[in-house]
């Protein structure tokens, strides 16, 4: 994937959730950090990205992995294609002895909010602490 694939792919996913949703992120900034430190998932079909997990294994002291995105085109929303890429992440990182991973969810999107739960993660808000 391009620098280019996933800043347009971020564009066009983050308009669906919430007009400006990206309007605080340098977007090339933010593909580029990814695509160079990130481990990334990506699932493809017929040649389009149809879904994405980035993430990280960096915090070896505290085995807390996190993950920075989670995007899934809209034609596959609905699919169980973000549990499948949550799944790999999970297994990848306890495979790893990662018995926690955080990540972080804008309170406007509620898909991810919604899904969550189903697979045991907790929710926090800013004010218990992330």
């Amino acid at each position: 994937m391009t620098v280019t694939e996933l800043i347009c792919l971020m564009q066009v996913e983050g308009e669906r959730i919430k007009p400006g949703f990206w309007h605080d992120v340098d977007l090339t900034e933010y593909a580029n950090k990814l695509l160079s430190r990130a481990e990334i998932r990506l699932h493809y079909s017929h040649g389009n990205c149809l879904g994405l997990i980035a993430y990280y294994c960096n915090d070896k002291q505290g085995r807390c992995g996190y993950i920075s995105l989670i995007l899934v085109a809209h034609p596959a929303q609905g699919s169980g294609l973000a549990d499948e890429l949550l799944e790999h992440v999970v297994d990848a990182m306890e495979r790893r002895r990662f018995y926690r991973v955080r990540l972080q969810v804008d309170h406007d999107n509620l898909r991810p909010i919604s899904i969550l739960p189903q697979r045991e993660f907790r929710t926090k808000t800013p004010s218990e602490g992330l």
